[in-house]
């Protein structure tokens, strides 16, 4: 029987060439080889990951997994078990001591004939000495630690009678099959402390409610609402820390379009007003095309009406024809990126031969440059990569705003080599390597040579002269890196640190050894971090985790979303704090909700009035005052075939205008309609502020009209820049009649030599009665380092009378609202010189990758969950937890050493399942831990150029909990023993749901056993089949079956059905050879992964096996 027993990876095969010896020595076994044991059954019952010592599993007489012990658990004899129930469901993980049997006996002994296979709900009076509510007959029978506990059916978790959480409504309570709570216990708490979670389903067994106890033992309830496709609509946590604080109410909304794709996120905090933090619309292909942040609403009045939406920043995405990102913004606008935060350009196939760059057709980004709005430097990097698409140089320029080359190779990243593993065996990068005061020295900060033993990192070596740059010094010869026996770090010299983890490989304990200054991370048997306590020369600060709500010092300080993080200032008010990342997503800006300072220069035309002068006041005033006519006072403007008041205003980029006057024609000499007169009264201006080249821009967002700039003005907008119309073709210019004077409200945005840059003219097409013409815009300047102005006049080239009325221009000046910006080298270490935060902001802890950074005592670490990343050295410091995934890689490595199109987002390798709204399997994003996930899009990152990011919203649905292949179908009409159907693989969810997976047609029969029987099976032990009768196309595989079909078949047969009628009994996919393997190793990485498989088999007129005379009662 054909068995892996270990795979030599690249590194050991260069090893012994260097050597000229073949022979597998223990030294290269236990550095670079992937080693497997197996049991009398042929399952895995050990297997041993370069760098680590032997993990043993142990299995039930079902062959699911039942024990495990890594190599760190193995010094303190303990095993980590898994228990069942009577369906199969994992109900019970935890730790238990065993030191008096070795692996081979305890597998003797759980396959024992009187092993019992699953725990049972009990009640008090049979309670261990914890209340879990199970029975501990399976093996180990000891009241060991429970870790995890996971409940099904009702919810009387301790079988005390009572149900344990009572739902808001008990029409919700329907529980049956589902996973009605989960316990989690928080490592390292005595008495132990659980996190506790039930879960309450509607009609559709949707999770509409759960219910819970927190790290901190107090209530954690969340409420949901959904529409008829599924989308959540509202999800509302009522969130309790401490008795003290009360209850902290957070209310999600969104909005979907008809596709259901995601447009509209709010939240609210408690009472407080809602806060619109994003608007998303799409491209043809469902790519999100553009992100609004900072959204609000903005009427012509203070009563709001004739209200459309306005944001702070707009964020433009594009793409190529394969779908990859190329633009974040447009980067080659003016110098200012008019108001755009931040603006990156990805290149491709086009190279750029001053940054060495060559044209890249394989999805690897050849170049990239970026803008910030703080200097408007245009950025960029060049990268160049072997033949295995490890980066191997990026080399970094940058230019003025008038594109002056200014800086070249001073943060250029050379010199990276890799042994054949893909550990980093050099590094150079360039940087700074002084400073005396603001006059920065640049040169080689650091000029690494790593050393190994196997894949694992020993000491890192710098030839480098700086000093200053990235807080490092790697020279000595004498440090040495050390690891415990899970190869997890444990001792860095050049940091001077100590490191100590728990049974998850997670840090819990980091300490620097000359100062004792210490971090502690609390973790829950899931691997959620709880809290974190810094302490600095004797000074505690704590941090407190709730699922992306953070406590510092006890209260309430920080709200994460998906676009942010809402900040709690000391007045109690919630601030709205925004992220735009790349195409990594990688913090690059933050920025808070923008504040306008407005500068007001009224016109009201009355005597009483001084008015006359420079700007904010207006020449030409009592020129033409007149008391004839008004809208409000006693006096307006009457301008006849001559020069009406005018001013003009000092204007900056960004800055808001916006104008209101009021306007009468009187066409047939008729006495205009007078409104009250209230010479105090001027009405107010509408909020509304956008951008002129896009003034007449429509945009589609989810089967809706939606104006970017839609202005709810009572007013027809003519003399707009034809151009601006002809580029859109979405809105025409409203002409007024031919008899209408030839009067307008003019603003002309001018340079220091008055010339015309751009100019509005705004006209009615009404006469006899007053209007209200008004508009607001922000201001584009050709170049921010020249001086403009903005000329206002009331105008009329006409003979007849035209009156304006109660005039205000209002210049608005935008306060800083960007608080931190980015800028990182390819392995995610931040260039220091091109990063800065404002003193005093809540900045961003959240930085590459979107992870949190740790830099106490210059640990200089980012969390990814599942693991810890070191950007100064560009490798992890834990083994992946999926390392088995890359068997030619070395389990340190980060994205594959190519950072540039890689992203790594948990720790692990991607074995997160992400499904669209409608169902459709779209592929793995680097989620790990099995966890599921739906997206709001129909389309998924290309995995060479990770945006999923930018593309989707991605909502967690819960914890995977198995597959199920199922074969439904109906018997042949022609011939009753053949079954005609589908061969659907369904993903089930820890919150109730299930996926379609995968789903084939299929045939089953007539094949001697006719149609296989009705019924639910499991199968196991997947084994690829080259036996005639077994394969079709070559390819054909087995399962065995349990219980066996009636006519004492013991195998599931599958294998492509080639159109025709099955093989003698197996089930005949229709599909090709390669779909079929697509097929098997799925399935069988499933059954690999958990054990035994359910197996559904429902035909509809099912013959039942009653096959005829030549009905074999062998597996043929």
């Amino acid at each position: 029987m054909l068995r892996l027993i270990m795979v030599i990876s690249p590194a050991a095969v260069d090893f012994m060439a260097d050597k000229m010896d073949y022979t597998l020595k223990t030294d290269v076994l236990n550095k670079w080889v992937f080693q497997y044991q197996y049991n009398k059954r042929g399952l895995v019952s050990a297997k041993k990951i370069p760098a680590q010592d032997w993990t043993y599993m142990d299995y039930d007489q079902l062959d699911r997994i039942a024990l495990t012990q890594d190599p760190n658990l193995r010094t303190s004899n303990k095993w980590i078990f898994q228990k069942y129930d009577e369906l199969g469901h994992p109900i019970i993980n935890g730790l238990a001591t065993i030191s008096s049997k070795s692996n081979i006996d305890l597998q003797n002994t759980m396959w024992s004939t009187n092993a019992v296979l699953y725990e049972s709900r009990i009640g008090p009076s049979d309670w261990c000495t914890t209340n879990d509510g199970y029975t501990h007959n399976v093996y180990p029978t000891s009241c060991s630690e429970d870790l995890l506990l996971n409940y099904f059916n009702d919810y009387d978790f301790d079988g005390n009678g009572s149900d344990d959480f009572i739902p808001i409504s008990s029409d919700i309570a329907r529980s049956k099959n589902k996973l009605t709570g989960t316990f989690v216990e928080v490592l390292n708490t005595t008495p132990s402390q659980f996190v506790k979670q039930a879960n309450f389903y509607d009609y559709r067994y949707r999770i509409i409610e759960t219910d819970g106890l927190n790290e901190r033992d107090r209530s954690d309830q969340t409420l949901n609402t959904y529409d008829f496709a599924g989308n959540i609509l509202t999800s509302v946590r009522n969130l309790s820390v401490s008795h003290l604080m009360g209850t902290l109410s957070i209310t999600n909304r969104q909005t979907f379009d008809n596709a259901d794709r995601l447009i509209d996120t709010y939240m609210q905090v408690d009472a407080a007003p809602e806060i619109w933090l994003a608007d998303l619309a799409y491209n043809e292909i469902d790519q999100v095309k553009q992100r609004n942040l900072e959204n609000y609403m903005a009427g012509i009045d203070d009563r709001q009406s004739d209200t459309h939406r306005e944001s702070t920043q707009y964020i433009d995405y594009k793409y190529n024809t394969r779908g990859w990102l190329t633009d974040i913004n447009d980067i080659t606008t003016a110098s200012s990126l008019n108001g755009d935060y931040f603006a990156m350009k990805l290149h491709y196939d086009d190279g750029n031969s001053s940054l060495g760059a060559s044209s890249q057709y394989t999805g690897n980004i050849s170049w990239a440059e970026w803008r910030n709005s703080s200097d408007s430097v245009k950025r960029q990097y060049g990268y160049q990569y072997d033949q295995l698409d490890r980066l191997t140089k990026a080399k970094y320029t940058s230019y003025n705003p008038k594109e002056t080359k200014v800086d070249d190779d001073l943060f250029t990243v050379s010199n990276l080599k890799y042994d054949a593993n893909g550990n980093i065996n050099a590094m150079k990068v360039k940087g700074v390597i002084s400073k005396v005061k603001n006059a920065y020295t640049y040169g080689v900060a650091d000029d690494l040579t790593y050393s190994y033993d196997g894949n694992k990192l020993t000491k890192v070596v710098d030839k480098g002269t700086g000093e200053w740059s990235n807080g490092l010094d790697f020279r000595g010869t004498g440090n040495t890196y050390n690891y415990d026996a899970n190869a997890n770090m444990t001792n860095d010299p050049n940091k001077g640190i100590s490191v100590t983890y728990n049974y998850l490989n997670l840090p819990e304990s980091i300490t620097k050894t000359s100062t004792g200054d210490n971090l502690k991370v609390s973790y829950d048997a899931g691997g959620n971090k709880w809290r974190e306590v810094t302490t600095i020369a004797g000074t505690k600060d704590s941090t407190l985790y709730f699922g992306g709500i953070i406590y510092e010092k006890g209260v309430p300080k920080k709200i994460l979303n998906s676009d942010g993080y809402l900040v709690k200032d000391s007045a109690g008010n919630w601030n709205s704090y925004y992220y735009i990342k790349d195409h990594l997503g990688n913090i690059r800006t933050v920025f808070k909700g923008i504040e306008m300072v407005y500068t007001n220069a009224p016109l009201t035309m009355e005597t009483n009035i001084d008015e006359e002068g420079n700007y904010p006041k207006y020449h030409n005033v009592a020129s033409t005052r007149n008391n004839l006519e008004r809208f409000q006072g006693i006096s307006s403007a009457e301008i006849h075939n001559a020069q009406g008041p005018y001013t003009d205003a000092p204007i900056h980029a960004r800055d808001s205008v916006k104008i209101s006057v009021y306007y009468y024609w009187q066409k047939n000499a008729q006495k205009p309609q007078q409104p009250p007169k209230n010479p105090n009264n001027f009405l107010p201006l509408i909020q509304l502020q956008t951008l002129p080249d896009i003034l007449s821009q429509q945009r589609i967002e989810s089967g809706r009209q939606h104006s970017r700039s839609t202005f709810g003005m009572q007013l027809n907008i003519i003399g707009l820049f034809n151009y601006l119309h002809d580029k859109h073709h979405q809105q025409r210019d409203i002409e007024a009649p031919e008899s209408a004077p030839d009067a307008y409200a003019l603003l002309q945005l001018q340079d220091s030599s008055n010339n015309v840059v751009q100019e509005w003219k705004y006209k009615s097409d009404s006469s006899d009665k007053w209007i209200h013409l008004s508009d607001s815009m922000k201001i584009i300047v050709p170049d921010s380092t020249m001086k403009y102005h903005l000329h206002m006049e009331l105008v009329n080239n006409s003979d007849e009378n035209v009156w304006y009325d109660t005039l205000n221009l209002r210049i608005g000046t935008p306060t800083t609202p960007v608080i931190q910006e980015n800028s990182y080298y390819p392995f995610g270490n931040m260039i220091d010189k091109l990063c800065w935060q404002t003193t005093g902001e809540d900045t961003s802890a959240y930085r590459y990758n979107g992870k949190e950074w740790y830099n106490p005592f210059g640990l200089d670490w980012l969390d990814y969950g599942a693991r810890w990343y070191d950007p100064q050295v560009g490798r992890w410091w834990s083994v992946d937890p999926l390392a088995e995934k890359f068997l030619g890689w070395s389990p340190f490595t980060y994205g594959n050493d190519n950072p540039i199109g890689n992203i790594d987002p948990d720790g692990m390798a991607a074995d997160g399942d992400y499904y669209g709204k409608n169902g459709k399997y779209l592929g793995s994003d680097g989620i790990n831990d099995n966890r599921v996930y739906t997206v709001n899009t129909t389309t998924i990152a290309n995995s060479n150029v990770p945006s999923v990011f930018l593309q989707s919203q991605i909502n967690y649905v819960g914890q995977s909990t198995g597959f199920e292949l199922s074969f439904t179908g109906n018997a042949n009409a022609e011939n009753s023993q053949q079954a005609d159907g589908t061969v659907n693989v369904y993903q089930n969810v820890s919150n109730g749901s299930q996926f379609t997976r995968m789903s084939l047609g299929a045939v089953g029969g007539p094949f001697g056993n006719g149609a296989p029987p009705n019924g639910d099976y499991t199968v196991d032990d997947p084994r690829l089949r080259t036996e005639s009768g077994f394969t079709r196309d070559d390819f054909g595989f087995s399962f065995n079956l349990n219980p066996q079909f009636e006519t004492q078949r013991t195998l599931l047969r599958i294998h492509p059905d080639g159109n025709t009628s099955g093989t003698l009994g197996c089930i005949g996919l229709q599909c090709t050879g390669t779909q079929g393997k697509s097929f098997y190793n799925l399935l069988s990485n499933e059954v690999n992964r958990n054990g035994a498989m359910n197996l559904n088999i429902n035909i509809t007129d099912n013959p039942n096996n009653q096959g005829g005379e030549d009905v074999p009662k062998i597996n043929e």
